[in-house]
This record gives structure tokens, C-alpha cells and sequence, in this order.
């Protein structure tokens, strides 16, 4: 399972470039492949952001953590299969930014694929990605004024279509997507020291 990750975006990781996130409170993650960097946009909904070229991503907030936060998947190794999740906590008191994936085509082009990288300057605390997990935490670590789905959009982690690997450097993050429906993924790392009060 593991080549389901590895053989399409492994040499993404090589010549990253640069792309500000229209925000200062962070160091500039460098991204590479099929992902457009932006600002928040007014709603990751169905069919509210459609590409047919690139995922997008975008930076959602920097807080502190009033209490334990569950993840999907914490630490460095490949996850393209439902077992290879193995959950994880954020402790309370935990200074974060939170970055966001964002997958959506037209219907006429059903299964489009993206495969990409993003190099973070700071440590991946971990991966939320699952349907019932990414609306559960969108009020509390998405971005004021973009509006979230209802229900869905998670990964579909089958070992064929989607998946996403944390390196070994715990900083930089590969993602694939086979675009059916809505592809979202959250990513919490560690804030630069003294950025959050």
C-alpha cells in the first residue's frame, strides 16, 4: 500500500516554492504539485470552490487550546488505508495554526486526481480527516467567515484513491486526492513560539 502514496507525489517534495498566504501571525509554508495556495475563501461548500487542476489550501486560524483535541492520525508514516489511522490528543494549553485541503470538480470530470506538497516551518501535531471529525472541530479550529459542509467531505482512505503521507522530517506533508465528490483535509501544527497569546 505504501507505492499508493509514495510514486505519485514523493518527488513533489523536491523544488518547493514559496506562496504567502496573505497572513504575517506565520511563517510561509512552501507548497509544490497540484495545490493552489489562497486566502480563506467565503466557503469550501459543494460546488462552491471547483477546480479541475489543483487542490487548494489555505491557512484557518492560530489559537491556543482550551482542551484535549482528538486527531485522526498523529506522527510520521503513510496513511491510504482506514486501519493505518491511529487517532492521537493535542494537549489543552497547546499553542496551534491550522491549515486546510480542499478538493472539489465539476461532475462531468468525476475523478480527478491531485497529488501534492507542503513543506510546514514547524512541526505537524496532527491530521483531521475523517467526515464526522472535520465537522466536528470546523466551529472551533476553522476560519471565521468561510462557510463548512454540513456533513461529509472527509477522505475516503480505500488504499486506491485517496491518501497522504507525513515525512519523516514531521514537517512536510504529502497529499493525493481522487476527487469523486468533496475532499477535505485539516492539518494542526505547532505555532511559532510566542505567536498566540
Amino acid at each position: 500500500m505504501m507505492s499508493l502514496i509514495r510514486k505519485p507525489v514523493a518527488s513533489l517534495a523536491v523544488g518547493l516554492a514559496a506562496v504567502v498566504l496573505a497572513s504575517a501571525a506565520f511563517a510561509i509554508p512552501m507548497v509544490s504539485g497540484d495545490i493552489d495556495a489562497i486566502t480563506a475563501p467565503p466557503s469550501v461548500q459543494p460546488g462552491a470552490l471547483i477546480d479541475d487542476l489543483k487542490m487548494k489550501f489555505f491557512f484557518e486560524k492560530e489559537l491556543t487550546l482550551g482542551s484535549l483535541l482528538s486527531v485522526d492520525a498523529q506522527g510520521t508514516g503513510t496513511y491510504v488505508d482506514a486501519p493505518d489511522l491511529n487517532g492521537g490528543t493535542i494537549a489543552a494549553g497547546t499553542k496551534i495554526d491550522t491549515f486546510f485541503f480542499h478538493g472539489d470538480d465539476h461532475p462531468q470530470n468525476f475523478g480527478m486526481f491531485f497529488g501534492g506538497s507542503v513543506l510546514f516551518d514547524q512541526d505537524i501535531l496532527g491530521v483531521i480527516l475523517l467526515s464526522r471529525t472535520l465537522r466536528a472541530t470546523d466551529a472551533q479550529l476553522g476560519h471565521v467567515g468561510t462557510l463548512y459542509p454540513v456533513s461529509g467531505g472527509g477522505f475516503e482512505l480505500d488504499g486506491a484513491s485517496d491518501g497522504f503521507e507525513i515525512a519523516v522530517d514531521n514537517r512536510t506533508l504529502l497529499v493525493t486526492m481522487s476527487v469523486s465528490d468533496l475532499d477535505q483535509l485539516r492539518v494542526i501544527t505547532r505555532a511559532p513560539q510566542g505567536q498566540v497569546p
